[in-house]
């Protein structure tokens, strides 16, 4: 998942790993409603695995994140932030942080505390005198757009407020 200003009209793009992979994948859902894509990457790059989305909820005012990206080229980066607002309704609610979100981070991960994504962060507002103001699109708000419908998961007895697995010792070892 991705901003839409970063793949424009493509239908691929490159998607490189921090470990510096580069593999390249399709532009398989765009939204028009809102500013998201989702490319598929059909290639198994060794030892990456996916991010559990946070479909569940919308986060809380307070709630710690961290936002992953590629600032200004500079590399894989990691800020941490709050979530300082939502705002709006519907398909045009928005999640304003203070993490750190500057251009290259268009379409990175907003991450809670608990490793799941709720947001795909994709402005920020640049003033003189104006601070720390950034916003991410809410991950639910992202898959609703594209028609993208999230089952329950069968059997799972505790699950985080996301609506992922509860991870326990005995879920671990398995």
């Amino acid at each position: 998942m991705t901003n839409n200003h970063v793949v424009r009209e493509h239908s691929t793009a490159n998607v490189t790993f921090a470990d510096g992979i580069t593999v390249t994948g399709r532009v398989v859902g765009r939204s028009g409603d809102i500013d998201i894509a989702l490319i598929e990457i059909e290639e198994n790059v060794s030892g990456i695995k996916s991010i559990p989305f946070c479909y569940g909820s919308t986060p809380e005012i307070g709630e710690s994140l961290v936002a992953i990206g590629n600032p200004i080229g500079l590399g894989a980066t990691v800020t941490r932030g709050i979530v300082s607002g939502v705002k709006g309704s519907g398909l045009k609610t928005m999640i304003v942080t203070d993490a750190s979100i500057n251009p290259g981070n268009s379409g990175g991960p907003l991450v809670n505390y608990s490793g799941e994504v709720i947001g795909v962060a994709t402005s920020k507002i640049g003033a003189i005198g104006i601070d720390n103001i950034a916003f991410a699109i809410p991950i639910a708000q992202a898959m609703e757009s594209m028609g993208i419908k999230v089952e329950s998961i069968a059997g799972a007895k505790r699950l985080t407020k996301c609506g992922n697995p509860l991870l326990t010792r005995s879920l671990a070892k398995k």
